[in-house]
């Protein structure tokens, strides 16, 4: 089998780690926007009885088990609903300080351990499959890493814009408002999902948890914030008990080796087709001798395998919707030789799939530009052939891309005298994201997308984990870039004061950018406590993630 040649910027399937020491990078601030939220109906008043009771009459609930233990008699409809939708019993008039440290202010006024999506809903992966009104999800695929969903990784692509989830900020207000279960089991209201931001909006609570603000001060882990507050008599000079620490101290490593295969994802944009490979056959045209390839044909040319991380286009800041696949397949150079060369003046690619899906919109992509990230007619991942929801028996890849430009169900290609398109960063600043990309990393704010320049946490992958005081703590993520001229993976930054210090971490000028980094870091913490730690993805032009990607842990004695 045929290594990648040089030439096409391609590397062998693995590389050895390298080891990196780190500096320091100071941050700016991100304003975030907000959501509205209706304010919650309160129950009706229940007319009193003077009388006597009757022997039949059902007990009162006295206490939070009894009225947990009642919670699905109250309405049978919801109780339904509620086990199909991955539920478990909140109150959200318990004092509850969740992750943090309890305390007054936390347990108190926060109530941390009954707000946000997974107060109620562990995974909200499990409530979506249960209630789409579709056959399934199109963003189909389990969480991986062990991660349990959130509502950050849902709204990055529930935009309701083309290609795209629908708009469901008022389908699940509406929902949770109409329901017995949330407002008078429950006792839930707007703060059950919402927080109120030092500019007076509404925004999501599982985001402002991870902000400056939730510690009381949009500055917070600012020093002379945080002096303020120790004199004041708030601990660790944070007033929800954050504990921070400058610069963070860490060392790191980095690789691109392919991520398990347990943890890859698939997404269609439409319903998945049903092809027979049999009687499928590769059209190509625009070139001296026209033909259709088979299947068999396929396999039987010189095969190219290389390593390439595709997120899918909507994975939203720090989500699971990615992975770092090995790839196999059939290099455009080589289809192009086997049928004779270009015909004269052909300068773009254009395609057909059974799906039709074709982004951006009426597009073609620029043939030099495809050929030189070595694009390729994918015929297997992980050593295997495609499965059916990854686009068998063929697709087009464009390595360093995201997903949208791999086109599943590939059943044509034609060469084109067409201008064509790197389609890429042109696009995203008329996107949803607005402003995107930002050259300053910051605070976490509330954003509906921005995967472009991405990071996230995958070990672990989810809030609360717990290290011992003393020990090195041992972190891994990734990082990636749509890939598109200085557009890659140069730098990453993590913070342990809220933005208000970096240390960075140098990718090395000759690594295969078309793959995702994975990085590992060891971190030494020298106080117990609760932490927010930031991640953040710079690429060559010096732009970064939109917000960092923020994860919780606890350092324990």
């Amino acid at each position: 089998m045929r290594k990648t040649p040089e030439g096409h910027g391609m590397r062998r399937l693995r590389m050895p780690s390298k080891k990196v020491l780190m500096g320091v990078l100071i941050a700016g601030a991100i304003v975030g926007g907000g959501m509205l939220a209706a304010c919650s109906p309160q129950p009706q008043p229940q007319a009193k009885d003077d009388g006597a009771a009757s022997a039949s009459a059902e007990a009162p609930v006295d206490d939070a088990s009894d009225k947990k233990a009642s919670a699905t008699d109250a309405n049978k409809d919801d109780a339904a609903t509620s086990n199909g939708m991955n539920m478990t019993f909140n109150d959200f008039t318990d004092s509850d300080p969740g992750l943090f440290e309890e305390s007054f202010q936390t347990t108190l006024w926060v109530n941390d351990g009954n707000r946000g999506c997974n107060a109620c809903h562990e995974d909200l992966w499990d409530t979506t499959n249960n209630i789409s009104m579709l056959s399934f999800h199109m963003a189909a695929s389990d969480p991986g890493y062990g991660k349990n969903a959130n509502i950050r990784d849902c709204l990055g692509c529930h935009h309701g814009t083309n290609a795209s989830g629908p708009w469901i900020r008022d389908l699940i207000h509406n929902r949770h408002f109409g329901s017995k279960m949330f407002v008078e089991e429950q006792n839930g209201n707007c703060m059950s999902c919402h927080a109120i931001n030092i500019a007076g909006e509404f925004v999501m609570y599982d985001y402002y948890k991870y902000s400056r603000e939730f510690g009381g001060f949009p500055n917070a882990g600012n020093p002379d914030t945080q002096e303020w507050l120790v004199g004041r008599g708030w601990p660790n000079g944070n007033m929800s008990g954050i504990v921070t620490q400058a610069n963070m101290p860490l060392t790191a490593t980095y690789d691109h080796d392919p991520s398990n295969k347990d943890d890859r994802f698939w997404a269609s944009n439409v319903a998945v087709p049903e092809v027979d490979a049999s009687q499928w056959t590769l059209k190509v045209t625009g070139v001296k001798n026209p033909r259709e390839f088979t299947y068999e044909e396929l396999n039987a040319m010189p095969q190219t395998e290389r390593v390439a991380g595709i997120p899918c286009g909507a994975n939203t800041i720090g989500s699971y919707q990615v992975h770092n696949a090995p790839i196999k397949g059939v290099l455009l150079t080589d289809i192009i030789e086997a049928c004779g060369g270009l015909e004269d003046g052909k300068v773009s690619l254009d395609w057909q799939t059974e799906d039709n899906w074709h982004w951006p919109k009426g597009a073609t992509y620029d043939l030099q530009a495809l050929i030189d990230a070595g694009g390729m007619v994918v015929l297997q991942y992980w050593n295997e052939p495609l499965r059916e929801v990854d686009g068998y028996p063929a697709s087009l890849g464009w390595p360093g891309r995201m997903g949208g430009f791999y086109m599943k169900w590939l059943t044509e290609i034609n060469f084109s005298d067409q201008p064509g398109t790197t389609g890429l960063w042109d696009i995203l600043s008329s996107g949803p994201a607005g402003d995107y990309p930002t050259d300053h990393p910051g605070d976490v704010v509330h954003r509906d997308s921005g995967g472009a320049i991405n990071s996230g946490w995958i070990n672990p992958s989810n809030d609360g984990a717990e290290f011992k005081l003393g020990e090195p703590v041992k972190l891994e993520g990734y990082s990636y870039v749509w890939v598109e001229d200085d557009h890659f993976v140069d730098k990453v930054q993590f913070s342990a004061d809220y933005g208000n210090t970096w240390t960075e971490v140098d990718i090395d000028d000759d690594y295969d950018h078309a793959s995702w980094t994975h990085w590992t870091i060891e971190w030494q913490p020298e106080q117990a406590g609760t932490y927010v730690l930031y991640s953040n993805t710079v690429d060559g032009t010096g732009q970064c993630q939109m917000s960092p990607s923020p994860i919780i842990v606890k350092i324990v004695e």
